[in-house]
């Protein structure tokens, strides 16, 4: 993993410096994601199968990058039945996936959620705010592909409705 990971966060170190990872994973619930298992097989090779890559990584949660070059980004992600990414957003870059297995719920700033099963396709353009929630009893796995290279990640769970409330409710158990 080395220059892949830095103070135990996937991509921290390629991801840019104006990345603030503790806290885009500041949520105790993010805990999981945030110390998925990473870089497990070698990324660029010409060819690879889906069923390699499980094999290699087990149970979830994984993440496996596919392509890491200056200009494109691809990556599977696995992730356990109600396991959710942290609400997030880039400044510079486009974000598409398409469902390999299982069924995710996006929230998107803007466009509100949608579940999309295997074969379906979603985009997110840059500046808009997102995550991601495996719903269901099983694990899912979601083809990502980022473009270009972003340079940077920004938290910022307020832009998102369901965050919202979240914080919300949170605020409302501890008077």
């Amino acid at each position: 993993m080395g220059d892949e990971q830095k103070n135990g966060t996937p991509f921290a170190g390629r991801w840019g410096a104006n990345s603030d990872y503790d806290a885009i994973y500041a949520d105790p619930k993010l805990a999981a994601w945030k110390n998925r298992k990473v870089g497990l097989l070698p990324h660029n090779l010409n060819h690879s199968t889906l069923q390699q890559i499980k094999q290699a990584y087990g149970e979830p949660p994984w993440e496996h990058p596919l392509v890491r070059t200056e200009l494109i980004w691809a990556s599977l992600h696995c992730m356990s039945p109600g396991m959710q990414t942290p609400a997030e957003y880039h400044t510079n870059t486009d974000e598409c996936w398409m469902v390999v297995e299982g069924e995710i719920e996006w929230e998107i700033e803007g466009f509100g959620k949608v579940v999309a099963k295997p074969g379906e396709f979603v985009f997110c353009e840059h500046g808009h705010a997102h995550r991601m929630r495996t719903v269901g009893d099983r694990p899912s796995i979601r083809l990502a592909f980022v473009v270009p290279w972003p340079d940077q990640i920004k938290p910022d769970p307020d832009r998102l409705e369901s965050t919202r409330e979240e914080a919300k409710r949170a605020k409302g158990t501890q008077t």
